[in-house]
């Protein structure tokens, strides 16, 4: 047996573990293109499965729209609990893309004052927002 022979039946196995999680890998005509190196996907699917390993910040940009495309906000939340923990730097547009609202909190924080925020929101546009992201920015207003 080849690598990629070894690396497709090892796939068909992780997909089927996915499709307890997801609907999205749970239809029998899933048929997808992988936009993502075999490394990025292997390392997708181990945080997908719940290895907490160091996070690899350059993934990162790949996992989000993924576990979203997937349909599983477990890999967000746990990626949203690393990086909390890690300390990473993440833009309010991808919180509020993902809806990251623990890290939201954890940035809000980290706000010295209302002209910061307002400064954030008039660049990012609040249309973007959750309904829970918009009641901790309105949170902070009030308090600040």
């Amino acid at each position: 047996m080849d690598y990629e022979s070894i690396f497709a039946y090892d796939l068909n196995h992780q997909l089927a573990l996915l499709a307890f999680h997801s609907p999205f890998f749970a239809s029998e005509n899933y048929v997808e293109k992988q936009n993502m190196t075999l490394y990025e996907f292997t390392f997708f699917l181990r945080v997908a499965h719940g290895v907490r390993s160091v996070i690899l910040y350059v993934y990162l940009s790949d996992c989000f729209p993924f576990a979203k495309k997937y349909q599983l906000p477990n890999v967000i939340q746990l990626l949203e609990q690393r990086l909390i923990f890690e300390r990473h730097f993440i833009s309010f547009k991808t919180i509020f893309a993902y809806d990251l609202n623990h890290y939201l909190a954890f940035k809000l924080r980290g706000l010295k004052s209302l002209e910061e925020l307002t400064s954030i929101l008039k660049l990012i546009g609040i249309q973007d927002m959750s309904g829970e992201a918009m009641k901790q920015c309105v949170k902070f207003f009030i308090e600040h």
